[in-house]
């Protein structure tokens, strides 16, 4: 990346790359008048782009293996591994066997994932070239889906810092791995409002800051 030289926080010449071989990229962008620049910086520039963008990458020859269990289940197939960055994929066969193969050597987060299962995630994993990183194993346990639905028409007050709270009640003590919120609250002048969801440890995500101005109603998901 390029910055001008009077704004330097600004990029001037843009370049995407999706692997960690240096030598080469996908994508060059000049976010100036390439008409109207220097003509021999100009020159210049346009030819180092030119050999960036031809240049033969290195062919990844590393790789990542290892297994996942489906806690009580008999097949562990069908489990979806992804290495970070760069987003190489594999499917676990029914022995729960993975291969990520073509990989540059790097240090990746493996996620294994599969709907209705909890995620694992292996952070650090290192990739040397010509060599197979093993034994990235996970185990993951099934998840249950549960909705909440509530209408409490409680009333806001106004200027009052403690705002007003309802109550989302599990059935069983369990463990939340993800959640996902629908909102429908009747009010005029929606950018009066906050509305903060917050956990029993008291993390807190906001899910609506005074944004809207004048506007009626947060309806959204």
């Amino acid at each position: 990346m390029m910055t001008w030289s009077s704004y330097s926080t600004l990029a001037s010449v843009l370049v995407y790359d999706d692997t960690p071989d240096p030598s080469s990229g996908q994508i060059v962008f000049y976010s100036f008048n390439y008409a109207v620049a220097d003509a021999a910086g100009r020159k210049d520039l346009l030819e180092n782009t030119v050999i960036y963008l031809i240049t033969l990458e290195s062919a990844p020859t590393g790789g990542i293996s290892g297994m996942v269990t489906l806690d009580g289940a008999m097949d562990n197939g069908g489990v979806l591994m992804t290495a970070m960055p760069g987003g190489a994929t594999a499917t676990t066969a029914p022995s729960g066997y993975y291969h990520i193969d073509a990989m540059y050597a790097g240090t990746y987060t493996v996620t294994a994932s599969l709907l209705d299962w909890s995620t694992g995630v292996e952070e650090g994993v290192v990739v040397n070239e010509g060599a197979i990183t093993s034994c990235v194993d996970f185990t993951l346990t099934p998840t249950m889906t549960y909705e909440y639905c509530d209408s409490p028409a409680l009333t806001i007050p106004d200027s009052t810092p403690a705002g007003v709270s309802t109550y989302l009640a599990f059935p069983d003590d369990v463990e939340i791995s993800e959640v996902e919120v629908s909102l429908d609250v009747t009010h005029t002048y929606i950018g009066d409002l906050i509305v903060n969801l917050i956990s029993p440890d008291g993390t807190t995500v906001c899910l609506h800051n005074r944004s809207g101005g004048g506007a009626d109603n947060i309806v959204g998901w």
